[in-house]
């Protein structure tokens, strides 16, 4: 969040100086919904405008959405997980049934293998990306890391 600052100038603090209004952050919750930014501004109760300034100016702004996302992601993958199981043993029970054709059972097949690569190489991709942020934070004083780890 925004530190309170003691202001140097008269009158009303900027934007970035102040924590969001619950208008906005309403807004945002909108926006990850799905809404679109005309929407949330309305769901809201707060003009599109100030909504898209707020967005563009304020620091929290950002962080706010990527927590939004995150959660999302982290609600879809869990869904995913719960469901992955069935889901491939229903794509088994396709693939070994001798009464379908061939062409739905190595479409299956296929999807099984295709799901299970995508699988392998996102962990590959997660894991990477960790290393990176962790290399940066380095970089920026944040922690120190082992490079030599890799």
């Amino acid at each position: 969040m925004i530190e309170d600052k003691k202001r140097n100038k008269a009158g009303r603090p900027h934007l970035t100086e102040v924590p969001l209004p619950e208008d906005i952050i309403l807004a945002l919750k909108y926006r990850g919904q799905g809404f679109n930014w005309k929407e949330s501004a309305e769901r809201a109760n707060t003009n599109y405008k100030r909504l898209r300034e707020y967005v563009k100016q304020h620091p929290d702004c950002k962080t706010y959405q990527k927590d939004i996302r995150n959660t999302k992601l982290e609600e879809r993958d869990n869904l995913l997980i719960d469901t992955a199981p069935e889901a491939v043993k229903t794509l088994r029970d396709i693939m070994r049934d001798p009464r379908n054709r061939a062409y739905t059972r190595i479409e299956a097949a296929r999807t099984i293998l295709s799901e299970n690569r995508s699988s392998v190489s996102e962990v590959d991709i997660k894991e990477a990306i960790e290393f990176q942020e962790e290399r940066i934070n380095a970089l920026e004083g944040k922690r120190i890391i082992d490079i030599e780890a890799e």
